[in-house]
């Protein structure tokens, strides 16, 4: 991570740099990867205790419990010569039956949400050492989940009304004339593809992606109490940029105002991203910050040269794109919608 363009964080309207995380963007696959489990990380006054929500069962005298972890993440869970599995053996003296690598259109790699999930087994005689043991692994797949996976979708708010769409043309087009230098660093988003991002997600099986799309339908009923009969109606206008130096800018953006004057799409916005994270399938959550992404800096060889922005800033900073009413919110496939299609939805709510 490059120290001098830090990672930015908005909480209540302020940003903060946020320095040595690794970058979610640059995560590479190691299959064998070692997450060394020290056995003092767990209270020893904890190894009797059992978690009452656990679907424990006990057949042939054995307690047991299957835990799913997607085939992306197995050589991840084992660890270096299965590193992870002794250790935890050890630890608990319970058995961990490892699954099986995945062969064929099952194995690892697809990375939106069709890769199937393989269960480790975990047996013991003590109650305790199941739940003990199912800890610790559930743990390492969560750990290896932001280290090692890619996201495969994100939380959108569509935002390519045709009137919206015009007018962003123009502004382009205006801009590229005007100021041709600073554009030369930057790529204009697709208009088909504008829209706001609540929250970034990785599903990496078909369990996943149900767990995702019952979530999101959970969440549906919440925003229409919320909403009443109100209508979620946003004024786009302004540019603002992400970095703290609008000479070098990695993201110039609209801002978002609602009409009325209310915070009901952050309030939704903040929850949607609140439940997916306590569900580990979005990262961290900090704060929501809702915004249109109208230009990014270009990347070359996966590192990012960022763009001058004084120049439009100085030229287009009230410009107004139009208003627009929320209707649906999605579960958005990354690097999908081609041919000047909006992302493809994996799920879909109406609000």
């Amino acid at each position: 991570m490059n120290i001098l363009k830090p990672e930015l964080i908005w909480i209540e309207n302020r940003c903060y740099r946020k320095l040595n995380v690794k970058d979610n963007e640059n995560k590479m696959y190691i299959e064998d990867d070692m997450y060394p489990v020290q056995p003092n990380e767990y209270n020893e006054e904890e190894d009797d205790v059992v978690e009452d929500d656990l679907p424990i069962k006990y057949e042939n005298q054995k307690f047991w419990i299957s835990l799913p972890v997607p085939g992306e993440l197995i050589g991840y869970v084992c660890g270096n010569q299965r590193f992870n599995i002794k250790r935890i053996k050890d630890s608990t003296g319970a058995e961990i039956k490892i699954p099986s690598r995945l062969s064929g259109p099952d194995r690892g790699g697809n990375k939106y949400g069709n890769e199937r999930s393989s269960d480790f087994v975990i047996t013991a005689e003590k109650e305790s050492s199941v739940s003990q043991a199912y800890r610790m692994l559930k743990e390492i797949m969560n750990s290896g989940r932001w280290k090692i996976a890619d996201f495969t979708h994100f939380i959108s708010i569509p935002v390519n009304s045709d009137s919206i769409q015009k007018k962003f043309l123009t502004f382009c087009k205006a801009v590229s004339q005007s100021c041709p230098s600073a554009v030369q660093g930057a790529v204009f988003t697709n208009p088909s593809k504008l829209h706001l991002t609540i929250c970034m997600l990785t599903l990496l099986d078909k369990r996943e992606m149900e767990e995702a799309k019952a979530a999101l339908n959970d969440c549906a009923s919440e925003i229409t109490k919320m909403l009443g009969q109100r209508r979620l109606e946003l004024d786009i206008k302004g540019i603002e940029y992400m970095n703290d130096d609008d000479a070098e800018v990695d993201v110039l953006y609209a801002k978002v105002i609602e009409t009325d004057g209310s915070n009901v799409l952050k309030i939704i916005a903040e929850k949607l991203a609140e439940t997916f994270s306590n569900m580990n399938l979005a990262p961290r959550h900090y704060s929501v910050k809702l915004h249109l992404t109208l230009l990014k800096s270009r990347s070359y060889n996966e590192k990012r040269s960022s763009f001058d922005a004084r120049p439009i800033l100085q030229k287009f900073k009230d410009y107004e794109f139009g208003q627009m009413e929320v209707t649906e919110i999605h579960i958005s496939t990354r690097h999908t919608g081609h041919n000047n299609k909006y992302y493809s939805p994996s799920a879909l709510i109406n609000v």
